[in-house]
């Protein structure tokens, strides 16, 4: 009210125009605040009434116990988290924002979930291991802790939902989360200390994470030496990725290579060279592995937007890798997963470089619509428009 006042009054007496100017633009900043205010108490109420809902099916979990009723109410948590998870998607940080630790630990989540290979016949763990696969951890964890299991494979899905849970929490959070999952993986260590997928992410923490996190170079360089003793493709494997991640990539490019040439129908070594080639800028490399694992592995996804980035970086495969943009952005995509802006700006990029203005266009404003405040997207979608005008 004192803001229209002071606004007429300055009108009524024909006031200097520049005051006039910057009452009018408190005003209007004033009350888009009130419009978002009102937005934000809605989206908090029907946030609320989510979390009541997640509280009274944890509840019920905890006191259940027939197996087939805790599956089923763990099923209600898991539809009632994926409905969160639509309403209230994870965004994506700036490229240079990303905390070093946070980057290792997403790394270790993505190479222990591409390498391991379940070795849990004796448990009933099924609907443990599809929640891991749809990125649901937090249900994956309920249903563990129902069951008070302390076998080795129980320990080890538990480690690896807990490395889920940390890849995409806060600082405090993610510090808890990776100690409980290297306390899981100890634990199944004890019971039996020759398994790949127990000695793997032990090496990960150990090697790459700082020592808050449980990190320790003298205990991560004896989780190697032993996973190379008892598995020695996957010992070499890993000894790769520690040699690219402390900056050697051609010891690492010397070792994939090594790797796919011995055993050419094992898929990690491939993926591992693909992602190597690609940052070194080798196209053709890139390429050819990439096609290789997708043969191998033809169900995981994330290869999509794979060829994507190589169309849309190197100018590889410009048409292919258009389709396998488009088709990776049908969905599904889980949190850990390339998000859906950055897959838009991707594809922006290879309609770019087909000379698919238009289209590029329509892909940048998409990507910009998700995070529109990405820098990477600004700065796409003006150089594009900028280079429409000058024609």
């Amino acid at each position: 009210e004192r803001l229209e006042a002071e606004i007429v009054l300055h009108e009524s007496e024909a006031g200097d125009p520049e005051a006039v100017e910057l009452l009018v633009n408190q005003r209007n900043a004033l009350m888009r605040s009130r419009e978002r205010m009102v937005l934000i108490s809605a989206r908090r109420d029907e946030a609320s009434a989510k979390l009541e809902a997640l509280w009274a099916s944890v509840r019920r979990l905890s006191t259940t116990a027939d197996a087939d009723a805790a599956r089923a109410v763990a099923s209600s948590i898991s539809d009632t988290w994926r409905s969160v998870e639509q309403d209230y998607p994870l965004r994506r940080s700036g490229s240079n924002t990303q905390r070093t630790t946070g980057a290792r630990l997403g790394m270790l989540v993505a190479v222990g979930a591409m390498l391991a290979t379940r070795q849990t016949p004796a448990l009933e763990s099924a609907d443990v291991q599809a929640f891991l696969a749809r990125v649901q951890p937090e249900s994956a964890l309920m249903v563990l802790a129902a069951r008070e299991d302390s076998s080795a494979d129980a320990l080890v899905l538990t480690g690896q939902a807990e490395l889920q849970t940390g890849s995409r929490q806060g600082v405090a959070s993610r510090v808890r989360a990776v100690r409980h999952a290297k306390a899981a993986f100890s634990g199944a260590f004890a019971h039996d200390s020759t398994r790949a997928d127990v000695l793997e992410p032990l090496a990960w923490i150990g090697r790459l994470l700082p020592p808050i996190f449980g990190g320790s170079r003298t205990e991560g360089r004896s989780m190697l030496q032993r996973l190379e003793r008892h598995h020695a493709y996957r010992g070499a494997l890993l000894r790769g990725h520690f040699a690219r991640a402390d900056g050697r990539s051609a010891v690492a490019d010397s070792i994939y290579r090594h790797l796919v040439t011995t055993q050419p129908d094992s898929a990690p070594a491939w993926f591992a060279l693909y992602d190597l080639s690609y940052r070194l800028g080798t196209a053709d490399v890139a390429r050819d592995a990439l096609r290789r694992y997708m043969l191998l592995n033809p169900t995981d996804r994330t290869t999509l937007y794979h060829r994507g980035l190589l169309a849309a970086v190197l100018g590889v495969d410009l048409v292919e890798g258009e389709g396998a943009l488009l088709a990776y952005l049908k969905g599904p995509i889980y949190v850990t997963q390339y998000s859906e802006d950055v897959a838009w700006w991707r594809l922006g990029q290879v309609l770019e470089k087909q000379g698919k203005t238009a289209q590029a266009r329509d892909a940048y404003r998409k990507a910009l619509a998700k995070d529109p405040s990405d820098d990477d997207f600004k700065a796409s979608l003006r150089m594009l428009e900028q280079s429409i005008a000058t024609r």
